[in-house]
């Protein structure tokens, strides 16, 4: 192992590497420049040893080492306990002929599974797209290939790799469990990009997941709208006034979710109806306030009656009864300034 690392300070300019969280950032670098690292890019390492020598929780290195994977910046096989970063040698090239001469000692570091198949592969065409020098050297040390049985991969077992790969990387959340409330914020803060990151899981954001929860949203479901987030400009701060959304905002009420997986924002803050958030009425204002009013009361309602804490219960078809309506009165001809609101189905 080498014990200089080469790392481009244009690193900051590239998209996958922004688009990190923080702890994804540190877990990538760390393993950029990890002591046990070959010169080839490639090492045997496990999860739960990488996430003690760097002192984060375990399952927070997984969450961040997995946005890695998402990205193709690395690559894992956990069977065989092998990690590769395929951009490695892109900015660490050999210096020297000599050097590619000692690329076997690194392979005999590696243990042999499908995916040291896939980083020899990958280095022999690095090797050949080098000058004469290079590719003579590789040639003479590698006259005789990798051992048959994992030199060369048959298309079948490249697709197979290639499925278990994509199936990782989609999976960014558990499937068939119910998730803990603090999920969803870990969630936010690996894929929110540029919007804000959240710092601290209070109590006031757990009961508001709660919330979410008992109307039926999913980890599976909020990544999406995390994604659908990242892919509408206004969103991620393109509009006048910088804002951007947030996960205080999404997880605020049961619309604002919606509107964003409806595409409410894609042209802009206007829903896209063509007019400016500065036109709607006040009838509209003051509909919404109420409505905003009722649904805080709600919230707290259904928290009290739906968590298992506190040894309640409350079935889903109680949920609208709980929540309530607003009706605005709007006698014909008439404007809703100075009406009154009737509330109705609360208790």
């Amino acid at each position: 192992m080498s014990k200089y690392r080469k790392v481009d300070v244009k690193i900051w300019n590239d998209a996958k590497f922004v688009a990190l969280s923080e702890r994804g950032k540190l877990v990538f670098l760390f393993l950029m420049t990890h002591p046990n690292l070959t010169i080839v890019g490639a090492m045997r390492a496990t999860a739960p040893g990488l996430a003690a020598e760097i002192g984060i929780p375990l399952e927070a290195f997984r969450e961040a080492f997995r946005e890695a994977l998402s990205k193709g910046m690395a690559k894992v096989d956990k069977s065989a306990a092998l990690i590769w970063l395929p951009n490695f040698l892109k900015y660490n090239k050999p210096e020297s002929p000599n050097v590619v001469k000692a690329w076997p000692d690194a392979f005999d570091m590696l243990p042999e599974c499908e995916l040291k198949s896939q980083v020899f592969q990958h280095v022999k065409g690095f090797a050949e797209g080098m000058t004469e020098g290079f590719r003579k050297a590789f040639r003479e040390v590698f006259s005789k290939g990798l051992p048959e049985d994992f030199a060369k991969t048959s298309p079948n077992q490249e697709q197979e790799q290639e499925q278990e790969q994509e199936q990782e990387e989609k999976t960014l959340v558990p499937v068939g469990t119910t998730p803990r409330p603090e999920e969803f914020a870990s969630l936010w803060n690996s894929l929110r990009g540029p919007m804000p990151q959240v710092r601290e899981f209070t109590d006031s954001r757990r009961r508001k997941i709660k919330v979410r929860m008992t109307q039926g949203l999913t980890l599976a479901t909020f990544e999406e709208v995390i994604r659908r987030c990242l892919s509408t400009p206004f969103l991620v701060g393109e509009n006048d006034r910088g804002w951007q959304a947030d996960f205080d905002w999404l997880i605020e009420n049961d619309t604002n979710m919606l509107k964003v997986m409806e595409g409410k924002y894609e042209h802009g803050g206007n829903s896209g109806n063509g007019a400016g958030r500065n036109s709607s009425n006040r009838e509209d204002r003051l509909f919404a306030a109420a409505r905003g009013a009722m649904a805080s009361v709600a919230d707290r309602a259904v928290v009290d009656f739906s968590d298992g804490e506190t040894g309640g219960g409350c079935g889903s078809e109680d949920l609208g009864t709980l929540r309530g309506t607003v009706e605005p009165i709007r006698p014909a001809g008439h404007r809703f300034d100075g009406e009154p609101v009737v509330l109705s189905g609360t208790r």
